[in-house]
């Protein structure tokens, strides 16, 4: 019984992470809010929305996050996890075969596990939206048609498994 009372709370856990995240610039700031079955079981709010020495506003229950950077390998890890379980998708499979529109030179050894893991040697951070913007069309009907070809057109950088270069 003594060992339990000294253990510390999720919560003090929590801030003991959080608060050396802060400390060492890792983040300015976080939130949390946690539901069990519906119930609400913890709030916590920790430092400020942007860097302290530019006067970030502290984080509150206001405070909004752009968290579609956090659903997108959430949701693509779930469908995918299942459809490995299923049977419909390996991970060896050569990505061509679910992406036509890779055809750069190099692409046909990229896998639909390097291209999971940023490690299929596609170039980082391109401003294909600027092409698009300025009429780019390479004869495609919607943005989202040209932006595949574009992309997919692309030579590789690297060898597949060569490195992690994390892109957008």
């Amino acid at each position: 019984m003594l060992c339990r009372t000294l253990q510390p709370t999720l919560e003090q856990l929590l801030d003991r992470i959080v608060n050396a995240a802060i400390q060492d610039r890792v983040t300015p700031g976080a939130a949390l809010l946690v539901f069990d079955e519906g119930k609400e079981v913890l709030e916590r709010y920790w430092g400020r929305l942007s860097d302290p020495s530019e006067g970030g506003a502290e984080v509150d229950a206001s405070s909004i996050y752009d968290a579609a950077s956090l659903t997108k390998p959430a949701v693509t890890s779930t469908l995918m996890m299942q459809l490995v379980r299923d049977g419909q998708v390996d991970l060896d499979d050569s990505a061509k075969r679910w992406l036509p529109e890779l055809t750069g030179v190099g692409s046909d050894a990229i896998t639909v596990q390097s291209l999971m893991g940023h490690g299929s040697g596609l170039p980082a951070h391109l401003e294909f939206y600027r092409r698009i913007w300025g009429g780019e069309t390479l004869g495609h009907d919607s943005p989202r048609d040209t932006l595949a070809a574009m992309a997919g057109a692309e030579d590789l950088e690297r060898a597949p498994g060569e490195s992690v270069v994390y892109s957008d």
